[in-house]
């Protein structure tokens, strides 16, 4: 199996998980790697660039997806945007990405989550509400998702609930196994 990590030259190394050995480094990309993840089945990676965040109007990121067992890029997703997060659904069947238009109203974190079927890039839900993150994590079962501040229906793309946390610097996300709870980290607490 492989492993993946990007540091602040804008290249992603994917490693051998057994021998540690580096097998290909990816990129450059055109901005600072925000979010990086492997697929289900370990076969391909969604990187997702976006400039520092105090740059949100200039930037120019993308999201791209890599075949990280040949080493070579598949497609480009986005360009010309600030990007902060892309992931696979647990069943590889979706793609999520979090991205900040150029113009957007300045010195807000509002970002667009759009959910694309993953082989065809069909978009099938674009989310944008005041209490969206730009951190997002899919419900076990695929059905839901949960942008850090609403739950989302991935069906009907009805707002499920509305959270109201208290994390400075929302981060990380991910539902318990069961779908009965969200775990959130940030930058002060758990």
């Amino acid at each position: 199996s492989l492993a993946a990590s990007a540091g602040s030259d804008k290249t992603i190394i994917v490693w051998t998980v057994a021998s540690g050995r580096k097998i290909h480094t990816l990129g450059p990309h055109k901005a600072r790697v925000t979010h990086l993840a492997l697929s289900p089945d370990g076969g391909r990676l969604v990187v997702a660039c976006g400039a520092v965040e105090d740059d949100y109007e200039t930037a120019e990121g993308e999201i791209v997806e890599w075949d990280v067992v040949q080493g070579v890029r598949l497609r480009q997703l986005v360009s010309g945007a600030y990007c902060r997060f892309a992931e696979y659904s647990p069943d590889g069947r979706f793609l999520v990405t979090a991205v900040r238009k150029p113009g957007a109203e300045a010195g807000t974190h509002r970002f667009t989550v759009s959910v694309y079927e993953s082989e065809s890039l069909r978009e099938v839900r674009a989310f944008s509400d005041e209490e969206s993150h730009e951190v997002g994590a899919f419900s076990p079962d695929c059905r839901c998702y949960f942008d850090g501040g609403v739950l989302w229906d991935l069906q009907t793309g009805a707002k499920l609930a509305v959270a109201r946390s208290t994390v400075d610097g929302m981060r990380h996300l991910a539902f318990v196994p069961n779908g009965s709870k969200i775990v959130i980290g940030g930058y002060d607490s758990l």
